[in-house]
C-alpha cells in the first residue's frame, strides 16, 4: 500500500513519530471541540454526540457513524463543520451534485446546518484554501440555484483559481455511490494532517448505513484505513482526468 504522504503538497513538514502524531490529532481536536461546543445551530443533544464521535476519531483515527439524523447531524454539521474550520489546506468534495451548501444558495429554507457549511466553506476559499467541487455536469441544481450560486459564490473567486469545479462523466444516476465523501489534506500548528468523509455506505459487516470519518497524521503507521481510502480517491480522480492537487 502506497503512503499517505503521496498525496501531500511538497510544502508541507511530514514528521512520522508518534509523539508528532498525537500532538497534532490532539491540537486538532481540541480545537473541533471548543468550535462544537460554541456551534448555536447545533442542539445540546448533537453537540454531546459530536464530541462523542470526535473523542473516538482522535483516539482510533476512523469511527463508523450510524446514518441517522441526530448521528448524521452531529458527524457533517459538528465533527466535518468543525475541521473545515480548523484544519487549513486542499479540500476536495466529491458528490452527485454540486455540494448543498452550495448548490442550495438563494432557497429561503434550508437543511440542518447547511447555511453555517456553506459560510465556512465561503471562509476557506477567501483565506486560500483551494477547494475543488468534483460533480456529475448535470448535477447543479435548478436554474435559479445554479444562478444563485454563480453570482453569489463563482463569479467571487473564479478568476483567483483557488475555487474550482471539475465535472464527471457519470450522471447522478450512474455515479459511483463509494466515491461520495470529502477531504482536508492540510496542516494544523505546523503539523501535516488528513480529515475525510465517506458518505453513507452500506457496512458490509452489520448492512447498516454508516458515514465514516478519517483524521490521521501521514507515516506513522496508524492511518492505514486514511491510506486506503485516499488511494480509492487519487484513482477515481486520475481515471476522470481531474487533476489531484498536492500529489507528488
Amino acid at each position: 500500500m502506497r503512503r499517505v504522504s503521496s498525496f501531500l503538497p511538497k510544502t508541507l513538514n511530514v514528521q512520522p513519530p508518534d509523539a508528532v502524531r498525537n500532538t497534532a490529532i490532539d491540537s486538532i481536536a481540541s480545537s473541533c471541540q471548543k468550535r462544537i461546543d460554541d456551534a448555536s445551530h447545533l442542539s445540546e443533544a448533537e453537540r454531546v454526540t459530536a464530541k462523542e464521535w470526535l473523542e473516538k476519531l482522535r483516539a482510533d483515527g476512523v469511527v463508523d457513524v450510524p446514518d441517522n439524523e441526530q448521528e448524521r447531524k452531529a458527524a457533517v454539521g459538528g465533527i466535518q463543520w468543525a475541521m473545515e474550520a480548523v484544519l487549513r489546506g486542499i479540500q476536495y468534495i466529491i458528490t452527485p451534485e454540486r455540494p448543498t451548501p452550495l448548490r442550495t444558495c438563494g432557497e429561503a429554507l434550508l437543511a440542518h446546518g447547511q447555511a453555517e457549511r456553506r459560510a465556512g466553506l465561503i471562509q476557506r476559499v477567501q483565506q486560500g484554501d483551494p477547494l475543488h467541487l468534483v460533480f456529475c455536469k448535470a448535477g447543479v441544481g435548478t436554474q435559479t440555484e445554479d444562478a444563485t450560486y454563480r453570482r453569489e459564490v463563482w463569479d467571487r473567486f473564479a478568476d483567483s483559481g483557488t475555487l474550482q469545479e471539475h465535472y464527471l462523466a457519470y450522471s447522478k444516476e450512474t455515479f459511483p455511490a463509494e466515491h461520495s465523501g470529502a477531504f482536508i489534506i492540510g496542516s494544523h500548528n505546523g503539523a501535516t494532517a488528513v480529515f475525510a468523509i465517506h458518505a453513507a455506505q452500506v457496512d458490509k459487516v452489520t448492512h447498516d448505513k454508516v458515514l465514516r470519518l478519517y483524521l490521521g497524521v501521514p507515516e506513522t503507521g496508524s492511518s492505514d484505513p486514511l491510506d486506503a481510502a485516499l488511494n480509492g480517491w487519487k484513482k477515481f480522480l486520475e481515471e476522470e482526468q481531474i487533476p489531484f492537487a498536492g500529489c507528488n
